[in-house]
């Protein structure tokens, strides 16, 4: 939505929200002043407030303005907001609007990191335009469903038929019992699908279950997705000085891992699952995912990929925050060290305290679980506050109280941040987009 802005609209927005560039510095930028600036960003939220209405997305002003701010923690997802920052900035230094180079863009270090409030690193949160564009495949689809159930519909009569005549003949020599636990694992299977098939055609399928139909957009996606984790995960590779060849691999494997976490999320919506029923489901992925890790780099590999994970919320905090800090440059590397070393420790000791594992997933967008169940994503945030609560109780003795007070401010976009971007994403994998 922000790309089908003008030009001078959307560089103000990309200045002010994901640069995080003060009304003076935006006005500049456009050639004018700091007045003129504001007014320009409003009108601009104003537009866009109005075309995500019309695309059902319903937001106030005030929320609105919530959600670009979080850009200073988040660029959702990363591999798209590239995309845009790129077209739409480039476009309004071509017209004149600014000064801003490709360069400059391309290596933006918020859009490198800014992962803390992603709408999933996985282009879950995809272009409104080209939903529009796949509506009557949407259409289509529905219709494929359709066919689907009345299919399943007769092979459940017909099984009923061969259950009634099974039990007037029964079978001469005992069953073995594991065959039969194979064949009713295999019965439950069947009936989730069934299930999920009629929900599917009652509720109609989820954005993204349409957009799935066209590989073209599906591919787009997964695109964006490989984008948006190697920025995440660039450190990791550098850090393990890895190959062209293996780097491209590893980038394959993270963005397959969220496109199949993806579908994981759609079929727990669809079917309904409860987080104790779905739990299985996040964990066996995981525990997948972990294991071609190993395949790949080896048990080394895999030690320094977990804890490297481990620190992300972490590291990007302290990094995000760094430039609101006071004092000049070395100052604020200090301080931002400071801050990186205590949410360690706060990170740590908090999930001990809830019984919660050393690797559970504290960025709430990386989560998945949290996409696929609202309860799941509140106890996330929870704690996610409860970090940073924690954080800023402990960081009197190296930040200013101004620096405490902006600390603050930043807990509060975070968590309002993430939340919004979980409900948006779990509204698009829903089905019938509820």
């Amino acid at each position: 939505a922000v790309n089908q802005l003008g030009a001078e609209d959307r560089a103000a927005i990309l200045l002010r929200f994901f640069e995080q560039h003060d009304f003076q510095s935006v006005g500049e930028a456009l050639g004018s002043n700091e007045e003129a600036a504001r007014k320009r960003v409003d009108r601009a939220l104003d537009k866009l407030r109005a075309m995500l209405k019309v695309r059902g997305v319903a937001l106030s002003g005030t929320a609105l303005a919530a959600a670009l701010a979080t850009q200073t923690a988040a660029a959702a997802p990363a591999g798209f907001a590239l995309t845009v920052a790129t077209a739409a900035l480039t476009s309004a230094a071509a017209s004149g609007g600014t000064a801003l180079t490709v360069l400059k863009i391309m290596s933006m270090t918020k859009l490198k990191i800014g992962i803390i409030t992603a709408v999933v690193a996985a282009g879950i949160t995809i272009p409104l335009v080209i939903q529009h564009q796949a509506q009557t495949k949407l259409a289509a689809a529905d219709e494929a469903l359709r066919h689907q159930t009345e299919r399943s519909d007769q092979l459940a009569v017909e099984n009923q038929r061969l259950a009634q005549l099974a039990k007037q003949t029964p079978p001469a020599v005992p069953v073995d019992p594991s065959l039969e636990l194979l064949r009713l694992r295999g019965e439950v299977a069947r009936l989730r699908h069934e299930v999920a098939n009629e929900r599917a055609r009652t509720n109609g399928p989820s954005a993204l279950g349409g957009l799935k139909a066209d590989p073209a957009m599906w591919k787009v996606i997964r695109d964006q997705q490989k984008v948006g984790m190697a920025s995440i995960y660039s450190d990791f590779a550098k850090k393990l000085k890895l190959s062209s060849e293996d780097t491209e691999k590893f980038k394959d494997l993270l963005a397959d891992n969220v496109m199949e976490n993806i579908d994981h999320i759609t079929a727990v919506l669809q079917e309904g699952l409860s987080p104790t029923e779905m739990e299985p489901i996040f964990a066996g992925q995981e525990a997948a995912l972990l294991e071609k890790i190993q395949a790949m780099f080896g048990q080394d590999g895999l030690a320094q990929y977990q804890e490297y994970t481990r620190q992300l919320a972490s590291g990007i905090t302290a990094e995000q925050f760094k430039g609101m800090l006071s004092g000049d440059k070395t100052e604020q590397e200090t301080k931002a060290r400071q801050l990186y070393e205590v949410m360690l420790e706060e990170t740590k000791q908090t999930l001990a305290n809830a019984g919660l594992p050393v690797d559970f997933q504290t960025v709430p967008t990386l989560n998945f679980r949290n996409i696929a169940s609202e309860a799941e994503a509140e106890k996330n945030l929870k704690l996610l506050d409860g970090v940073y609560a924690s954080i800023m109780a402990r960081s009197g003795s190296f930040l200013t109280p101004e620096d405490i007070t902006k600390l603050g401010e930043f807990r509060a976009t975070v968590i309002s941040g993430n939340r919004a971007a979980l409900t948006m994403n779990r509204k698009l994998m829903a089905p019938g987009g509820r």
